[in-house]
């Protein structure tokens, strides 16, 4: 019950973001990141594989893409340690980027780490400058 009750906070959380974007999302369950939600299939599917391959089971509670866009969702726990460690937040940060280029295909990225709807840390990647991590 408690993943059906994350899985439509997620759902709910994605509209409230893109109120005129997201029409329709797919939806997903990883073993690794719980409930994962994508605009398209081709989103939730990069979504199931960057979570198989660069997310470690109990850090993420959930997972919302579009495109080269990724909110990861955190569980107090973690969030409390990303806030205590400034530079292991940065580094996790980073390796969450590198994971979605890989599995998205895309040079730019966006990865916003979330806990319930409290931003932790945000990632961008910009042609011009690079990976830049601000930690909130």
């Amino acid at each position: 019950m408690m993943k059906k009750s994350v899985a439509a906070m997620l759902l709910l959380m994605a509209f409230s973001v893109w109120p005129n974007v997201l029409v329709a999302q797919v939806s997903g369950e990883s073993p690794t990141c719980g409930p994962v939600n994508g605009k398209t299939a081709k989103d939730r599917d990069n979504a199931l594989a960057f979570c198989k391959q660069s997310v470690v089971r109990g850090a993420v509670v959930g997972v919302i893409t579009m495109e080269s866009l990724v909110w990861i969702k955190v569980g107090r726990n973690m969030a409390d340690a990303m806030r205590a460690d400034r530079l292991n937040t940065e580094q996790a940060v980073k390796n969450w980027m590198t994971g979605w280029k890989k599995v998205s295909g895309s040079k730019a990225v966006t990865v916003h780490v979330e806990w319930q709807d409290v931003e932790i840390a945000r990632g961008q990647t910009t042609i011009l400058s690079g990976d830049q991590v601000t930690i909130r």
